[in-house]
């Protein structure tokens, strides 16, 4: 990039951040907190035990062996730290999810082994583990397996979760914002609930506050959590259980007031998550998105129903209905008859002073057919500012048109988002036997020609006609759908293919006003997996395009 390009990346990037984010990553270059040791404090009597359903993937192979995001290596307990590893898998390291993990209870002798060795480390306040979300997570799943296995701590390790809350409580990630700043006051109300003291109090105080702010902010009236993922959606609303579970025996009556929000949002969120899960019971792919990471909607409602919180039914459309949620506060809409389920992004990229998990995807949209998915989006394997998580970020990785072999949305580094798409012209309407929905987005403007993007679905019980039009000048444009690695294709012509699954049989694609070609492609459904695909490209041969998918 020329260094005028440069510069208005950076203007653009910059723009849109809050005055607490510049501030304090001013502040990160100031000398770190000190950390203090403090008199210990009692564990509160009325602390429940944590009943989850545990969801999360084993991590733990051995003493020293850890295997996170499909990697697996050797860890010198004396270091606590592998730097040839990805910032994200040493976040993991620390994140002791494996104490709370499936089959958790199996590996009790490893856990008291691993405990006691980070304890006795007194790693210093530089190392990667006492970042502000590491220790945030790490202090929820202590405490989480504390209260199940109480008798076997000793006041040592009491005593380091005691310091790490304190040393969190002085370092809130205001720099970041958003599910990072919820993740930091969960751990403090957290730490505040269960111990007893003035210092706990001080944390829970905070935690509360911070909390009562942004569960405003974060959640949208119609449930999304604001950072508009699938996967963060589902960590947040199990976060949320986590506080509810904490709270309820405490009886404190402003706590139950806030509890109440907690509730209520929880059963907001999950119907959103409802909306944008296919059949097979996972989570599509918009924005950063992959399985494994989160609990699926299943294992979300499970744990809510326990706690006695409404969870959504689950009632499917009538044989000749076509059913449409509108998501109209987050963007997305959900199409779905007895064969299909379609899944829109007519919405913005994400929250302007946030888009760090946001991609290139404005009208994108997720098909499955007969309960397999058939159109996906790539997914994501990997964090960083590598090549390929800049891919994967990019409007070429994802079911909508790219035009001038450029992104929708200027995505750069591994989570920054320069100028972006603004979504116009939204319209959603639906008789209830053809649905139809349109959105334009104009994240091409800086083109020469300044093409302007838009297009139409509209759902039958029996077909999906998808209608591209360009306005503007351009020199290409090119419709992408990424095919689901099960479906092969049988049939292959300028204007007509067939693709096939072996369990529900074929579906077609017809293509007026482009020229159909296929290529191979990637699909990535978990952080290090790597799927080889084939990947549809309409070449599109004037202003307007169409396709009609027919099962």
């Amino acid at each position: 990039m020329s260094p005028i390009e440069t510069t208005l990346r950076f203007f653009h990037t910059v723009r849109h951040l809050r005055w607490q984010q510049l501030f304090y990553r001013v502040r990160l270059h100031l000398p770190a907190p000190r950390q203090t040791q403090l008199a210990l404090q009692d564990v509160r009597a009325t602390f429940p035990v944590f009943s989850e359903d545990p969801f999360a993937e084993p991590g733990v192979i051995a003493a020293d062996v850890f295997r996170f995001l499909g990697e697996t290596r050797c860890v010198p307990l004396d270091l606590w730290d592998c730097p040839s590893a990805s910032m994200l898998w040493r976040y993991n390291l620390h994140y002791f999810d494996d104490l709370n993990a499936r089959g958790a209870d199996d590996r009790l002798g490893l856990h008291l082994k691993q405990i006691d060795s980070w304890v006795s480390a007194n790693l210093p306040l530089t190392h990667v583990a006492l970042a502000p979300y590491p220790t945030s997570l790490r202090i929820v799943n202590w405490i989480k397996w504390i209260s199940r296995h109480r008798r076997l701590v000793p006041n040592e390790w009491l005593s380091s979760l005691q310091t790490q809350a304190d040393l969190l409580s002085r370092r809130i990630e205001y720099h970041l914002l958003g599910n990072h700043l919820f993740e930091n006051a969960r751990a403090l109300a957290l730490a505040g609930l269960f111990f007893e003291g003035s210092e706990a109090s001080r944390w829970l105080e905070r935690g509360l506050r911070i909390l009562a702010e942004q569960v405003e902010e974060q959640f949208l009236p119609d449930g999304a959590h604001f950072e508009l993922s699938p996967m963060y959606q589902g960590i947040m609303l199990w976060g949320l259980l986590d506080l509810v579970e904490a709270a309820r025996p405490i009886g404190d009556p402003q706590l139950a007031k806030q509890s109440r929000v907690w509730v209520a949002t929880c059963e907001n969120g999950f119907r959103w998550l409802k909306a944008m899960s296919f059949p097979d019971g996972e989570i599509s792919f918009f924005n950063d998105a992959a399985m494994g990471i989160a609990p699926t909607l299943g294992r979300l409602t499970a744990r809510a129903k326990r706690l006695g919180i409404a969870t959504p039914g689950d009632d499917g459309p009538a044989p000749d209905e076509v059913r449409v949620v509108d998501l109209s506060d987050s963007g997305y809409v959900r199409g779905e008859t007895r064969d299909v389920v379609l899944i829109a992004d007519l919405a913005r990229i994400g929250p302007d002073y946030l888009p760090a998990h946001s991609h290139a995807d404005t009208l994108s949209f997720e098909l499955s057919v007969r309960g397999r998915r058939l159109f996906v989006n790539s997914g994501i394997s990997c964090y960083g500012t590598d090549a390929e998580r800049l891919r994967q970020r990019g409007t070429r990785a994802h079911n909508t048109v790219c035009v001038d072999g450029q992104n929708s949305s200027d995505v750069w580094s591994g989570f920054r988002v320069g100028l972006r798409a603004r979504t116009l012209d939204r319209t959603v309407s639906s008789d209830g036997s053809c649905a139809r929905f349109s959105a334009a987005h104009d994240g091409y403007r800086s083109l020469r020609g300044r093409p302007l993007h838009r297009r139409e679905w509209v759902l039958g019980t029996g077909s999906l006609t998808i209608t591209d039009s360009i306005e503007g000048t351009f020199v290409k444009a090119d419709g992408v759908f990424l095919l689901h690695p099960a479906w092969k294709i049988t049939r292959a012509e300028a204007d007509y293919l067939v693709v096939e699954h072996c369990d529900v049989g074929s579906v077609s694609v017809e293509a007026k006003g482009c020229r159909l070609e296929s290529e191979r492609a990637t699909w990535h459904p978990r952080f290090g997996v790597t799927i080889p695909s084939m990947r549809l490209i309409g070449h599109q041969e004037g202003r307007r395009a169409s396709y009609i998918i027919r099962w």
